[in-house]
């Protein structure tokens, strides 16, 4: 470890590591929480970045400028090594996979404030854990970034569609289902027959769409 000058510190211009703005402003808002739990590492031959590009650029932004002092990893590497290293310390194919089981136990024993500790927000948990983990109800989905939200809104949505068509599937006829109540539906195409299958929340291929289902798509309950 030792302490150098933010300004002595390079970025490798050959760094194939990219961020985009959610992650980022996670990451900056986890650095001034807890500070920089992770040391940068960089080769003294060269004072590239060999690790911690995304990390220098928020300290930048929380510093306000190139000046400032920190404490980094040095190593001593070839140019070659010193590129095969950036890839490994970045590269998820090294560094295993979260089990299940074991990361919902360990989830679910945080504080519902401390889940963002985490780095997850719930569209992140909910691909790791499945839909029906406990822990989704942590998450107060009005605090979460505008992306996340418009994303966990489009998805129930999607899963209620589903779900309707489900039980439209399994639902059986009735005596009420008589010829007096049935009224037939002419499209002008396929596509058309499709889209308005999907607006109502019908299965395009269903023999018969309930009544009361396109009342309630078109606002009339």
């Amino acid at each position: 470890m030792e302490r150098v000058s933010r300004a002595d510190l390079k970025q490798a211009p050959y760094n194939p590591r990219a961020i985009d703005m959610h992650a980022r402003k996670k990451l900056e808002a986890n650095i001034r929480k807890v500070g920089l739990v992770e040391p940068l590492v960089v080769n003294r031959r060269t004072m590239h970045l060999v690790s911690g590009h995304q990390r220098l650029a928020a300290l930048d932004a929380i510093e306000g400028s190139p000046d400032y002092a920190l404490d980094v990893a040095m190593v001593d590497l070839t140019e070659k090594q010193e590129k095969a290293q950036n890839v490994f310390m970045n590269n998820p194919a090294s560094q295993g996979l979260f089990e299940a089981a074991s990361l919902e136990s360990l989830l679910g024993d945080l504080d519902r404030d401390m889940l963002a500790d985490t780095g997850f927000d719930r569209l992140d948990v909910e691909e790791l854990l499945g839909a029906a983990s406990p822990v989704l109800g942590m998450f107060d989905l009005d605090k979460q970034a505008p992306e996340v939200r418009d994303e966990a809104e489009e998805i129930a949505r999607i899963a209620g569609i589903k779900e309707r068509k489900k039980a439209q599937r399994d639902k059986p006829m009735t005596p009420e289902r008589d010829a007096e109540n049935l009224a037939v539906l002419a499209f002008p195409d396929r596509s058309a027959q499709v889209r308005f299958c999907e607006a109502v929340g019908a299965d395009p291929n269903a023999k018969w769409i309930d009544g009361a289902m396109v009342m309630r798509a078109l606002g009339y309950e």
